[in-house]
């Protein structure tokens, strides 16, 4: 047996003893630490806003505008296809269709002055319910 060889096996027959040796020792234990934590939470005081009444009543009173406004907006639409009938008809020398049309149109007319009033009251109701809003605000 050579040199090499024989340290070679020496240091094979080394590690095998070494592998094989004693018992195995067991990891060292982890120390466990218990701990409790208590945690208050406080509360924010909830805060709660309350709107005037005066407020309520006057978003109350615009939608009864909006809902005149609209139908205001129609009535017009009306009158205004009946006048371009009666351009249609007059272009066509139609005196029945010019006639039909006037009525029309006298009609929407007629709808709008009755309506006038309303949505003026209805006005002057949301101006007052507005104005006490801005007041208690």
């Amino acid at each position: 047996m050579n040199r090499t060889t024989a340290l070679t096996a020496l240091t094979a027959a080394a590690l095998a003893l070494t592998a094989c040796s004693g018992s195995p020792t067991a990891a060292p234990q982890a120390e466990t630490v218990t701990e409790t934590v208590t945690e208050t939470v406080t509360a924010e005081p909830a805060t709660v806003t309350t709107v005037p009444q005066a407020c309520l009543d006057a978003l109350d009173a615009a939608e009864v505008v909006n809902g005149h406004a609209a139908t205001g907006f129609e009535l017009s639409s009306e009158a205004m296809d009946a006048s371009a009938a009666g351009f249609a008809a007059a272009s066509e020398f139609d005196i029945d269709g010019l006639e039909r049309a006037g009525d029309d149109i006298n009609a929407a007319t007629s709808k709008m002055n009755d309506l006038a009033p309303v949505l003026g009251d209805a006005m002057a109701e949301y101006n007052t319910f507005a104005a006490a809003c801005r007041a208690a605000s």
